[in-house]
Protein backbone atom coordinates (compact mmCIF):
# COMPACT_ATOMS: atom_id res chain seq x y z
CA UNK A 1 0.00 0.00 0.00
CA UNK A 2 0.87 3.37 -1.06
CA UNK A 3 -0.04 5.84 1.74
CA UNK A 4 -0.09 9.65 0.78
CA UNK A 5 -1.44 13.02 2.37
CA UNK A 6 -3.07 15.03 -0.15
CA UNK A 7 -5.06 18.13 -0.98
CA UNK A 8 -7.68 17.72 -3.40
CA UNK A 9 -7.15 21.14 -6.18
CA UNK A 10 -10.28 22.95 -7.94
CA UNK A 11 -8.39 26.16 -9.95
CA UNK A 12 -6.70 28.52 -7.18
CA UNK A 13 -8.82 26.11 -3.85
CA UNK A 14 -8.06 23.42 -1.99
CA UNK A 15 -9.51 20.76 0.28
CA UNK A 16 -8.08 20.55 3.80
CA UNK A 17 -5.29 17.66 4.21
CA UNK A 18 -6.61 14.05 3.69
CA UNK A 19 -5.04 10.45 4.12
CA UNK A 20 -5.25 8.90 0.90
CA UNK A 21 -3.82 5.15 -0.89
CA UNK A 22 -2.36 6.06 -3.95
CA UNK A 23 -3.30 3.72 -6.52
CA UNK A 24 -2.84 3.01 -10.29
CA UNK A 25 -6.04 5.62 -11.05
CA UNK A 26 -5.02 7.78 -8.78
CA UNK A 27 -5.60 8.67 -4.85
CA UNK A 28 -8.53 6.81 -2.96
CA UNK A 29 -9.55 8.85 0.64
CA UNK A 30 -9.27 7.01 3.64
CA UNK A 31 -12.39 7.71 5.95
CA UNK A 32 -11.84 4.93 8.12
CA UNK A 33 -9.66 5.87 10.43
CA UNK A 34 -11.21 8.66 12.83
CA UNK A 35 -8.59 11.57 13.70
CA UNK A 36 -8.37 15.12 14.23
CA UNK A 37 -5.79 15.64 11.49
CA UNK A 38 -4.95 13.66 8.18
CA UNK A 39 -1.34 13.67 9.91
CA UNK A 40 -2.74 12.79 12.93
CA UNK A 41 -4.79 9.48 11.01
CA UNK A 42 -1.41 8.53 9.30
CA UNK A 43 0.35 8.15 12.39
CA UNK A 44 -3.39 5.83 13.59
CA UNK A 45 -2.70 3.98 10.42
CA UNK A 46 0.48 3.13 10.80
CA UNK A 47 -0.03 1.92 14.23
CA UNK A 48 -2.50 0.27 13.73
CA UNK A 49 -1.86 -1.00 10.15
CA UNK A 50 -2.17 -5.29 10.66
CA UNK A 51 -5.66 -4.42 11.64
CA UNK A 52 -6.57 -2.44 9.43
CA UNK A 53 -4.97 -4.02 6.14
CA UNK A 54 -7.88 -5.76 5.25
CA UNK A 55 -10.44 -2.95 5.09
CA UNK A 56 -7.55 -0.92 3.57
CA UNK A 57 -7.52 -3.17 0.69
CA UNK A 58 -11.03 -3.42 0.19
CA UNK A 59 -11.39 0.60 0.30
CA UNK A 60 -8.43 1.08 -2.50
CA UNK A 61 -10.18 -1.84 -4.76
CA UNK A 62 -14.15 -0.33 -4.29
CA UNK A 63 -13.66 3.28 -4.23
CA UNK A 64 -13.40 5.47 -6.78
CA UNK A 65 -9.84 7.22 -7.08
CA UNK A 66 -9.38 10.73 -7.57
CA UNK A 67 -6.99 11.48 -10.44
CA UNK A 68 -3.66 12.78 -9.74
CA UNK A 69 -3.93 15.85 -11.87
CA UNK A 70 -6.45 16.97 -9.44
CA UNK A 71 -4.79 16.36 -6.37
CA UNK A 72 -1.57 18.05 -4.20
CA UNK A 73 0.70 15.41 -2.80
CA UNK A 74 1.72 16.85 0.77
CA UNK A 75 4.83 15.81 2.85
CA UNK A 76 3.51 11.99 3.79
CA UNK A 77 4.33 12.93 7.28
CA UNK A 78 3.17 16.12 8.18
CA UNK A 79 4.85 16.09 11.02
CA UNK A 80 6.84 13.37 12.65
CA UNK A 81 8.48 13.42 16.20
CA UNK A 82 11.93 13.36 15.07
CA UNK A 83 13.92 12.77 11.78
CA UNK A 84 16.99 11.46 12.08
CA UNK A 85 20.15 11.67 9.33
CA UNK A 86 22.85 9.24 8.53
CA UNK A 87 26.29 9.98 7.10
CA UNK A 88 28.91 7.14 6.84
CA UNK A 89 31.75 8.44 6.44
CA UNK A 90 35.40 6.46 5.24
CA UNK A 91 37.69 6.58 8.58
CA UNK A 92 41.02 7.82 8.12
CA UNK A 93 43.65 5.79 6.64
CA UNK A 94 41.35 2.63 5.00
CA UNK A 95 39.12 2.36 2.14
CA UNK A 96 36.53 -0.48 3.70
CA UNK A 97 35.97 0.57 7.22
CA UNK A 98 33.28 3.54 7.99
CA UNK A 99 32.24 5.87 10.77
CA UNK A 100 28.71 6.30 11.29
CA UNK A 101 27.39 9.79 12.12
CA UNK A 102 23.63 10.19 12.96
CA UNK A 103 22.39 13.88 13.51
CA UNK A 104 19.20 14.92 14.32
CA UNK A 105 17.06 17.15 10.98
CA UNK A 106 14.18 19.66 12.60
CA UNK A 107 10.79 17.95 11.69
CA UNK A 108 9.80 21.17 10.42
CA UNK A 109 11.78 21.03 7.52
CA UNK A 110 9.73 18.63 5.26
CA UNK A 111 7.90 19.61 2.01
CA UNK A 112 6.21 17.22 -0.27
CA UNK A 113 6.50 16.74 -3.78
CA UNK A 114 6.54 19.69 -6.17
CA UNK A 115 7.41 21.53 -3.38
CA UNK A 116 9.84 24.42 -3.40
CA UNK A 117 13.31 24.64 -1.42
CA UNK A 118 14.08 27.98 -0.54
CA UNK A 119 17.46 29.20 0.53
CA UNK A 120 18.17 31.77 3.26
CA UNK A 121 20.64 34.02 3.76
CA UNK A 122 23.09 32.53 6.81
CA UNK A 123 26.16 34.23 8.11
CA UNK A 124 28.75 32.08 7.14
CA UNK A 125 27.21 29.67 4.51
CA UNK A 126 28.53 29.69 0.99
CA UNK A 127 26.70 27.05 -1.03
CA UNK A 128 23.75 24.69 -0.62
CA UNK A 129 24.06 20.85 -1.44
CA UNK A 130 21.80 18.17 -1.73
CA UNK A 131 22.15 14.48 -0.59
CA UNK A 132 19.81 11.46 -1.66
CA UNK A 133 18.47 9.33 0.93
CA UNK A 134 16.93 6.13 1.59
CA UNK A 135 14.11 7.23 4.43
CA UNK A 136 12.59 5.10 6.82
CA UNK A 137 8.99 5.22 8.50
CA UNK A 138 8.67 3.58 12.10
CA UNK A 139 6.02 1.47 12.69
CA UNK A 140 5.63 0.94 16.22
CA UNK A 141 7.04 2.44 19.78
CA UNK A 142 11.00 0.91 20.39
CA UNK A 143 13.87 1.20 22.51
CA UNK A 144 16.99 -0.55 22.12
CA UNK A 145 16.28 -2.76 18.94
CA UNK A 146 18.70 -5.17 18.12
CA UNK A 147 20.45 -4.66 14.32
CA UNK A 148 18.99 -8.16 13.25
CA UNK A 149 15.32 -7.08 14.61
CA UNK A 150 15.10 -4.15 12.70
CA UNK A 151 12.32 -5.58 9.94
CA UNK A 152 9.75 -5.41 13.79
CA UNK A 153 9.86 -2.10 13.86
CA UNK A 154 10.02 -0.37 10.31
CA UNK A 155 6.42 0.13 8.59
CA UNK A 156 7.49 1.20 5.72
CA UNK A 157 9.68 3.97 3.02
CA UNK A 158 9.94 6.88 1.44
CA UNK A 159 12.76 8.83 -0.19
CA UNK A 160 14.30 12.14 1.16
CA UNK A 161 16.80 15.24 0.23
CA UNK A 162 18.90 16.14 3.14
CA UNK A 163 19.23 19.64 2.28
CA UNK A 164 23.05 21.52 4.00
CA UNK A 165 24.73 24.88 4.30
CA UNK A 166 27.82 24.31 3.86
CA UNK A 167 31.48 26.60 3.57
CA UNK A 168 32.63 27.61 0.37
CA UNK A 169 35.28 24.16 1.19
CA UNK A 170 32.04 22.15 1.46
CA UNK A 171 32.53 21.54 5.34
CA UNK A 172 29.23 21.78 7.00
CA UNK A 173 28.05 25.17 8.00
CA UNK A 174 29.57 26.47 11.23
CA UNK A 175 31.53 24.05 13.33
CA UNK A 176 29.37 22.62 16.03
CA UNK A 177 26.26 24.16 14.76
CA UNK A 178 25.98 21.18 11.50
CA UNK A 179 22.91 20.17 12.40
CA UNK A 180 20.74 23.57 12.22
CA UNK A 181 22.46 24.37 8.50
CA UNK A 182 20.45 21.64 7.80
CA UNK A 183 17.32 22.11 9.81
CA UNK A 184 16.34 25.31 7.63
CA UNK A 185 12.87 25.32 6.65
CA UNK A 186 12.12 23.37 3.13
CA UNK A 187 15.41 21.47 3.54
CA UNK A 188 13.89 18.58 3.98
CA UNK A 189 11.97 17.12 0.70
CA UNK A 190 9.97 13.96 1.72
CA UNK A 191 7.80 11.62 -0.56
CA UNK A 192 6.30 11.22 -2.58
CA UNK A 193 4.81 8.37 -0.62
CA UNK A 194 5.55 6.19 1.59
CA UNK A 195 5.37 2.58 0.71
CA UNK A 196 4.69 -0.93 3.12
CA UNK A 197 7.17 -2.84 3.74
CA UNK A 198 4.94 -5.71 3.38
CA UNK A 199 4.50 -4.33 -0.30
CA UNK A 200 8.56 -4.03 -0.78
CA UNK A 201 10.73 -6.96 -2.46
CA UNK A 202 13.57 -6.21 -0.01
CA UNK A 203 16.09 -8.91 -1.14
CA UNK A 204 16.04 -6.53 -4.52
CA UNK A 205 17.29 -3.90 -2.43
CA UNK A 206 16.94 -0.18 -3.42
CA UNK A 207 18.25 1.77 -6.09
CA UNK A 208 18.65 5.98 -5.35
CA UNK A 209 19.56 8.36 -8.17
CA UNK A 210 18.83 12.18 -7.98
CA UNK A 211 19.07 14.71 -10.67
CA UNK A 212 19.62 18.07 -10.53
CA UNK A 213 18.91 20.19 -13.78
CA UNK A 214 18.60 17.11 -15.15
CA UNK A 215 22.57 16.06 -14.53
CA UNK A 216 22.51 12.49 -12.55
CA UNK A 217 24.38 13.43 -9.70
CA UNK A 218 24.10 10.81 -7.17
CA UNK A 219 23.56 7.13 -7.75
CA UNK A 220 23.61 4.60 -4.99
CA UNK A 221 22.46 0.75 -4.42
CA UNK A 222 20.94 -0.77 -1.02
CA UNK A 223 21.75 -3.73 -0.84
CA UNK A 224 23.00 -5.63 2.03
CA UNK A 225 19.68 -4.06 4.53
CA UNK A 226 20.65 -6.07 7.72
CA UNK A 227 23.65 -3.60 7.60
CA UNK A 228 22.50 -0.69 6.54
CA UNK A 229 19.30 -0.29 8.48
CA UNK A 230 19.99 -2.62 11.07
CA UNK A 231 23.01 -1.03 11.91
CA UNK A 232 21.12 2.68 11.89
CA UNK A 233 18.25 1.89 14.19
CA UNK A 234 20.18 0.12 16.57
CA UNK A 235 22.37 2.74 17.17
CA UNK A 236 19.59 5.13 17.22
CA UNK A 237 17.11 3.04 19.68
CA UNK A 238 20.04 2.55 22.18
CA UNK A 239 19.85 6.64 23.24
CA UNK A 240 15.88 7.37 22.22
CA UNK A 241 13.00 5.99 22.00
CA UNK A 242 11.39 5.86 18.42
CA UNK A 243 7.92 6.29 17.93
CA UNK A 244 5.44 5.57 14.76
CA UNK A 245 5.87 7.90 12.27
CA UNK A 246 9.78 9.14 12.90
CA UNK A 247 11.92 9.14 9.99
CA UNK A 248 15.23 8.01 9.92
CA UNK A 249 17.20 9.01 6.55
CA UNK A 250 19.93 7.05 5.33
CA UNK A 251 22.31 8.51 3.17
CA UNK A 252 23.45 6.50 -0.32
CA UNK A 253 26.60 7.86 -0.93
CA UNK A 254 28.26 11.00 0.22
CA UNK A 255 29.76 11.45 -3.27
CA UNK A 256 27.86 13.47 -6.00
CA UNK A 257 26.39 16.27 -3.67
CA UNK A 258 26.60 19.60 -5.36
CA UNK A 259 25.69 22.92 -5.31
CA UNK A 260 21.83 24.28 -5.31
CA UNK A 261 20.98 27.19 -6.69
CA UNK A 262 17.96 29.74 -8.19
CA UNK A 263 16.02 28.13 -10.90
CA UNK A 264 17.18 24.25 -10.09
CA UNK A 265 14.54 21.13 -10.29
CA UNK A 266 15.42 18.28 -8.34
CA UNK A 267 14.31 14.90 -8.16
CA UNK A 268 14.96 12.27 -6.79
CA UNK A 269 13.88 8.39 -7.38
CA UNK A 270 13.93 5.48 -5.17
CA UNK A 271 13.21 2.16 -6.81
CA UNK A 272 9.50 0.48 -5.78
CA UNK A 273 8.60 3.45 -4.20
CA UNK A 274 8.61 6.69 -6.80
CA UNK A 275 9.53 9.94 -7.89
CA UNK A 276 10.45 13.23 -5.90
CA UNK A 277 10.46 16.79 -7.64
CA UNK A 278 11.21 20.02 -5.97
CA UNK A 279 12.37 23.34 -7.41
CA UNK A 280 14.75 25.54 -5.70
CA UNK A 281 14.66 29.27 -5.34
CA UNK A 282 16.88 31.84 -4.09
CA UNK A 283 15.47 34.69 -3.09
CA UNK A 284 18.71 36.40 -3.54
CA UNK A 285 19.49 34.93 -7.21
CA UNK A 286 22.50 34.23 -5.54
CA UNK A 287 25.47 31.66 -7.83
CA UNK A 288 28.20 29.61 -7.15
CA UNK A 289 30.27 27.44 -8.88
CA UNK A 290 27.88 24.33 -10.35
CA UNK A 291 31.03 21.93 -11.10
CA UNK A 292 31.74 21.80 -7.13
CA UNK A 293 31.08 18.13 -5.62
CA UNK A 294 31.96 16.37 -2.66
CA UNK A 295 33.80 13.48 -3.39
CA UNK A 296 33.41 10.14 -1.15
CA UNK A 297 34.79 10.85 2.16
CA UNK A 298 35.20 14.25 1.41
CA UNK A 299 32.52 15.59 4.15
CA UNK A 300 33.73 17.27 7.00
CA UNK A 301 31.04 16.65 10.12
Amino acid sequence: MRFALFEQVAGANASPPRLGLVTRDGVVAIDIVSAPSAGRALKQAITDFVALSPRLEDLAARSEAIPLEHVRLLPPLASPAKILCTLRLPMQHTDTDEQLHVFVKSPGSTIGDSGEVVLPRLAGAEVFTHNACLALVIGQRCRAVAASDWREVVFGYTAMVDITARSATLARWKDGLSALGSSCDTFGPLGPVIVARAEIEERDGFELQLWCGGELRQHARFDDLDERIGTVIERASSVMTLQPGDVIAIDGTTAGQGPLQDGDAVQVELSQVGRLSVSVRDPWGREWDRSIRVESGAVTV
